[in-house]
């Protein structure tokens, strides 16, 4: 207890540390009468030069939070920014983000004031599918300067996770979908996780679930399909559902065209030396892929029991008809089998 105790002093102490530190940049950056948005993009890499210093202590996603935000709001009280909302991930986590968006914005406006607040050093692409000019050119004009990839016709519910990837030129990325509304804070952890060298990060969705036997027949596919490559403490967390984040080393020996098929490239992700995780805590609705686009329920169970069974024959193409089940009972060599 006096341990933890004395932990918690240090981190408060640490948060205390940065605020004076922010209150001392900002006060530098108020004399070089820098614009707003020079403000906003310094703080970025003042943050990441006293970070760098202190990195050993601040990984753990809630003292991460603690510490940024108290730097942000030292700063932004000296330097008169007057928004003390942002919170800067690791500048060396060369991190951008792919948005799919299929049928229309639904929060695709505040999911980019949430990635704003990220302040990332690489881009924010969107892959939209069938929008109106007016929505286009409203996108075009948003603060977070999203680079738009736009197809007049629907190409898939997942490839533009296949197509933003092979687009974006950032060493990681996060992968979101229009349909998911969330929060920056809820984002910082794949952010952390990918910066601690995980190659694939997760989000924890298993922890929001019903009983098993109450739950919708992908979730009980996704846990088998886990549980059979053996990684059973992933539980039903996949590349199926957003938000994830995958390294560049990780989406280049998944393969681009696998990310198309998310089912397929969770599979594979398993079966490769890839470091994986599922820190995230973002809660999703019930459906396991809620985040892509299905105009009919029918349709969309179709599309992922087909994806299962090209995941689960990929597998036993390559561990054999048992995956990591080993027949212990029947001595078959004795019948030939």
């Amino acid at each position: 207890m006096t341990n933890d105790r004395n932990q918690g002093e240090s981190y408060s102490q640490l948060a205390a540390k940065a605020y004076e530190a922010g209150k001392k940049y900002g006060k530098k950056a108020r004399k070089k009468h820098w614009s707003k948005e020079r403000m906003r993009t310094e703080l970025s890499g003042l943050w990441n030069e006293w970070y760098r210093e202190k990195q050993k202590w601040v990984l753990h996603p809630p003292v991460y939070q603690e510490t940024a935000v108290k730097f942000v709001r030292g700063y932004s009280l000296k330097s008169r920014l007057r928004n003390d909302q942002w919170l800067p991930v690791p500048a060396d986590c060369r991190a951008g983000v792919v948005l799919n968006v299929n049928d229309g914005l639904r929060h695709g406006y505040s999911i980019l004031r949430q990635l704003h607040r990220l302040l990332l050093q690489e881009d924010i692409v969107v892959i939209a599918h069938e929008l109106p000019e007016r929505q286009l050119l409203q996108l075009r004009k948003d603060k977070s300067s999203p680079v738009i990839i736009h197809f007049p016709n629907q190409l898939g519910p997942d490839v533009g996770r296949a197509i933003g990837a092979k687009a974006s030129p950032a060493d990681k990325l996060l992968f979101l979908e229009d349909k998911v509304r969330i929060t920056a804070e809820e984002l910082l952890p794949f952010f952390l996780e990918l910066e601690k060298g995980t190659d694939v990060v997760l989000n924890d969705a298993s922890s929001f679930l019903p009983l098993f036997q109450q739950r919708h027949p992908e979730w009980v596919v996704q846990e088998f399909l886990n549980l059979g490559l053996g990684r059973p403490d992933l539980k039903a967390n996949s590349l199926v559902n957003v938000p994830h984040a995958l390294s560049r080393h990780a989406v280049e020996s998944i393969g681009y065209s696998a990310l198309a098929v998310p089912a397929k490239a969770h599979g594979r992700a398993l079966q490769l030396p890839l470091k994986i995780a599922a820190p995230g805590k973002v809660k999703i609705v019930s459906s396991a892929r809620t985040a892509s686009s299905r105009k009919a329920s029918l349709s969309h169970d179709s599309l992922f029991q087909g994806d299962s069974i090209e995941a689960l024959a990929e597998a036993l193409q390559r561990n054999g008809d048992r995956l990591n089940y080993e027949d212990q009972l029947r001595k078959r060599d004795f019948v030939g089998g």
